[in-house]
């Protein structure tokens, strides 16, 4: 039998990784959404102060693009980029050192369970035959 073909079989795109993937991108969509009525907020005269209107939109753009870096990491996820798989393992290393540091015990177990699942044989082979053009 045939290596590749063994391979193209056995690593199919993870369901949870699908699902964590989509997740992703609505939560992307979510903040360019949320960045968008910030900065339409903003320039509505009489909804806020003169004073705090160039401060509203700077972090209405920042919202945005935040929105789309997590749109693109779902993307990237949802593909089977190999960027996508660092980027979202090293934010999750990120996340459990500050959640370890606050003593925060759901984003501590929610994070060990996101990083084994990143880890583990099946998501890493996926990956890794995207990577290479399998």
């Amino acid at each position: 039998m045939n290596n590749v073909y063994y391979e193209r079989i056995y690593y199919r795109r993870p369901i949870l990784l699908s699902i964590i993937s989509i997740l992703h991108m609505l939560a992307g969509l979510g903040v360019i959404i949320g960045g968008a009525a910030v900065i339409l907020l903003g320039a509505i005269p009489d909804f806020i102060d003169a004073s705090f209107e160039a401060g509203v939109l700077v972090t209405g753009a920042i919202m945005i693009v935040g929105g789309l870096i997590i749109f693109g990491i779902g993307l990237a996820l949802f593909s089977g980029k190999t960027w996508g798989w660092w980027f979202a393992t090293i934010m999750t290393v990120v996340m459990l050192i500050f959640s370890v540091y606050s003593f925060e015990i759901l984003p501590i177990i929610f994070g060990l369970i996101v990083l084994l699942y990143l880890t583990s044989r099946n998501t890493r082979g996926w990956f890794k035959n995207k990577s290479q053009g399998i």
